[in-house]
């Protein structure tokens, strides 16, 4: 599998999480996704854009979906602090997802974790879902 369809899939897996968790409360919910208009795209956040954004009444959520080849990359780690910091001052109960080949899952709470580190945020803030994918 191609890693652009790893990423698909790893996008999909952050969805059907937020759609598990927050179907109820959810007032926004868009996915960056190949073919996805301007206009239907997530905000950016900072420099970035996440893969992912749900809003609600009450939070934000934010998802990023990363592939073994581009988990520890320079580039990754900042997207990663921005996101984290837009969760950090966003309302409570706002939460980044960070999916990852199940494989890469302790590896990426490690990342995650060190760079939280630094906005000392709730512990509820970010989640790293390890996804089964077949490579």
């Amino acid at each position: 599998m191609s890693e652009s369809a790893v990423h698909g899939k790893l996008i999909t897996r952050i969805e059907q999480q937020i759609r598990a968790e927050f179907a109820d409360e959810l007032d926004v919910l868009l996915i960056d996704r190949p073919g996805t208009k301007a206009d239907a795209k997530p905000p950016r956040v900072g420099r970035f854009t996440p893969d992912v954004w749900a809003q609600s009444k009450r939070r934000i959520l934010l998802g990023e979906a990363k592939t073994a080849a581009d988990l520890e990359t320079a580039h990754s780690s900042l997207q990663l602090q921005a996101f984290l910091e837009h969760v950090v001052f966003s309302p409570p109960g706002s939460r980044l997802l960070v999916a990852v080949p199940a494989f890469m899952a302790p590896r990426a709470k490690l990342i995650v974790g060190a760079l939280a580190r630094g906005f000392t945020p709730p512990a509820d803030a970010w989640e790293v879902i390890g996804a089964e994918v077949v490579l």
